[in-house]
């Protein structure tokens, strides 16, 4: 994130929540294909609760690295 995708710098807060949401899609069937071939070994949740839980916490780490990024690069 040290470069400048356009002239509007906001456009790396899409691109940070974006690639964080498609890095939880991924992480998600990895959990799914672990519990369905039995290779999760009982520690894998998979409700719906925790799937909100983990977009939730993903979306609010990409913001986190937006902002720290914002405040020591243009301070």
């Amino acid at each position: 994130m040290n470069f400048y995708l356009t002239r509007k710098r906001q456009l790396y807060y899409i691109v940070a929540i974006g690639a964080s949401w498609i890095a939880f899609v991924l992480w998600e069937v990895y959990e799914l294909a672990a519990v369905a071939t039995g290779f999760g070994g009982g520690y894998i949740q998979t409700e719906p609760m925790d799937l909100a839980i983990d977009l939730w916490v993903d979306s609010l780490g990409a913001l986190a690295v937006c902002f720290l990024y914002d405040e020591f690069s243009h301070g």
